[in-house]
């Protein structure tokens, strides 16, 4: 079980800077969610030796790979586009690993049934990679990662090209054969859910920096800066315009909101994250707010409302999400009342790279 470690990581080409310090835990899977551009992938190469670092080192285990090639890193790596050996069986394939390290045929086949019976492709073991699906293809590129028996494993985007259903079951079925293989894994993508529903350890990164890591329940119920909580998908924003003079009432675009603890400390400019279950629609609530686009999802419908406050600028006024419990949802325009539950209130203050 070999922890990554990214020690004071420092990559530079062109206008990219990539200055990255962290460490993952051994025998988890651990994921880097962030937007195109954000320096993810670089950073996934750099770890698997496709690129140098200018500064910094990298170590497995207590290990520095820094220097050392790909090939002797001891790793394996899941290309979002499969990158298999068309020309090869299925099973050969998935031999070509521990070949490469030494193994003879037929303990190299061997070593492929196994993996093929884990990720469930036996029977087509001797087809040809252009004959399969592409969550089979996939599985197939797991199979041969897993196959040459690496420390670390190296997942980039693994489900991009896949549809939304086949998605989700392959989702499912890698977080299952990891475990099952107790590798120490790490997973790039820029998909919020994904992240979320896989990663044991959850590191955003944006503009080439870490910018908040740990347990992704803890980044999803304390995101700490403005970025993570935007990039998870927390929509709900209200521009804090001062505190109350007992601390338990924020004054905002929208009215007052409610606040479950004191608000000491929090310097202004701040802003309160809100998540759509805790923006309830009342009528007797204190906020106001006109419906300006609804959509229906799988936990109904969704309300984007804009708040409506006497004096409030409309240029500085923040859309809120709000979830809608009935059938039919209220007309578009309809100025309606709302309240917030103060549990599901945090501050963020807007500082410096949040």
């Amino acid at each position: 079980m070999q922890p990554i470690i990214f020690e004071k990581t420092k990559f530079n080409r062109d206008d990219f800077h990539l200055d990255v310090n962290l460490e993952l835990p051994g025998g988890k899977l651990s994921v880097i969610l962030g937007p195109s551009g954000s320096g993810k992938t670089t950073l996934l190469d750099i770890c698997a030796g496709f690129l140098q670092v200018d500064a910094g080192r990298i170590l497995f285990g207590g290990k520095d790979i820094t220097r050392l090639p790909p090939q002797r890193r001891n790793l394996g790596f899941v290309f979002q586009d499969y990158a298999l050996f068309g020309h090869l069986t299925v099973m050969d394939n998935v031999a070509f690993g521990p070949r490469m390290r030494g193994c003879s045929r037929g303990d190299a086949r061997r070593i492929a049934r196994k993996k093929l019976a884990m990720v469930g492709l036996e029977e087509p073991a001797e087809r040809r990679p252009d004959s399969l699906s592409g969550g089979e293809r996939q599985r197939v590129s797991l199979a041969r990662a897993l196959a040459a028996d690496p420390g670390v494993l190296l997942l980039d985007e693994p489900f991009s090209s896949l549809d939304a259903a086949l998605r989700l079951k392959l989702r499912r079925e890698v977080r299952r054969i990891i475990d099952a293989s107790g590798v120490t894994a790490l997973l790039v993508t820029h998909d919020q859910e994904e992240a979320l529903a896989l990663a044991d350890y959850l590191a955003i990164m944006n503009n080439g920096s870490i910018v908040r890591h740990g347990p992704p329940a803890e980044l999803w119920s304390n995101p700490q800066n403005h970025f993570t909580a935007a990039f998870l998908g927390q929509k709900s924003w209200l521009h804090i315009k001062a505190f109350t003079f007992d601390g338990q009432n924020a004054i905002t675009s929208a009215g007052q909101v409610r606040l479950s603890g004191e608000a000491c400390g929090v310097r202004l400019p701040a802003v309160i994250m809100i998540r759509p279950q805790y923006l309830k629609v009342s009528p007797y609530g204190p906020l106001r707010g006109r419906l300006v686009s609804r959509e229906f999802s799988a936990a109904g419908w969704r309300l984007e409302l804009m708040p409506e406050s006497p004096g409030v600028n409309r240029l500085e006024a923040e859309q809120l999400t709000a979830l809608w419990p009935d059938d039919t949802p209220p007309r578009i325009g309809e100025v309606m009342a709302f309240d917030v539950d103060p549990h599901g209130v945090r501050i963020i203050e807007l500082l410096r790279n949040s």
